[in-house]
């Protein structure tokens, strides 16, 4: 088991509403997951960094063999927490 952050899809680009995405330190330090969905596409995770609205898209292709939908699952239990603990989390590879 390795740590969400480790993953080399981890760090994607983050995008967001209406401004400039703050880099992945930061939305790391400060950000705040809020949720995410699953489409046949991949994974969009959505996360609020100091009010503004960012998030990532991980496609099934970066995932390779990590089970997106057991993440999506994973994840959707530490709806409003920090993302210093969420990219902490042990996930199988």
């Amino acid at each position: 088991m390795a740590k969400l952050k480790d993953h080399p899809f981890w760090l994607g680009v983050w995008v967001s509403v209406g401004g400039s995405a703050p880099n992945a330190g930061e939305i790391r330090q400060d950000g705040v997951f809020e949720t995410c969905s699953l489409s046949s596409k991949g994974l969009q995770i959505v996360v609020d960094y100091k009010g503004q609205t960012v998030s990532v898209f991980i496609s099934f292709e970066q995932a390779g063999d990590l089970d997106l939908t057991k993440l999506r699952d994973l994840l959707l239990l530490y709806k409003g927490q920090p993302m210093r603990v969420v990219e902490d989390l042990e996930i199988d590879s």
